[in-house]
């Protein structure tokens, strides 16, 4: 990549190749050691506490459950007040301590995927609100309608949970 490695310095990076499978699971941190083995302390590292499918899923939903109550998030940047940055505190644990910067790229993953898709509003024709691919701005051809007023039908975020196996979110019953 051209980038000179510097000492106290934190990269991110991919393995390609690994012998042993069932750490292919998820995200981890590794730290080198002075011997030059590479030790996993995913526990300590406060940056990784979600993996990345963990997040997909959680951004996946929000993004749907916003849209269903008529408050789409913005695909705007961090500066625009309907942005997923600008309205984190509306978002689950896993998603408020992310960064503008982070919210982009997954967003961007998650289109090029089409678990999400940019749409217009009533109205409009400029494709700046978020929805899953069958959620009511992304269906209707005029553009759902915006609610207006604050975002008052945010879930109760500890009332639901990830599930591993199925890579969803789900309610506690």
């Amino acid at each position: 990549m051209g980038i000179p490695p510097k000492r106290n310095h934190l990269w991110k990076m991919a393995v390609i190749k690994a012998n042993n499978p069932e750490m292919l699971d998820s995200e981890m941190s590794l730290l080198r050691q002075p011997s030059g083995l590479l030790c996993d302390v995913t526990d300590k590292d406060i940056f990784n506490t979600v993996n990345m499918g963990e997040r997909e899923s959680w951004l996946l939903f929000a993004v749907k459950h916003a849209a269903e109550c008529g408050h789409p998030y913005s695909i705007e940047g961090k500066n625009s007040k309907s942005g997923l940055y600008r309205r984190r505190s509306e978002l689950p644990k896993a998603l408020q301590t992310t960064g503008a910067h982070e919210f982009d790229t997954l967003v961007s993953k998650m289109m090029m995927r089409e678990g999400l898709v940019a749409c217009s509003a009533k109205g409009t024709k400029d494709k700046k609100w978020l929805d899953i691919p069958t959620g009511n701005y992304a269906t209707d051809s005029d553009g759902a309608e915006l609610s207006s007023g604050a975002y008052l039908d945010v879930p109760h975020w500890d009332r639901f949970v990830y599930d591993n196996q199925t890579k969803r979110i789900n309610q506690i019953k």
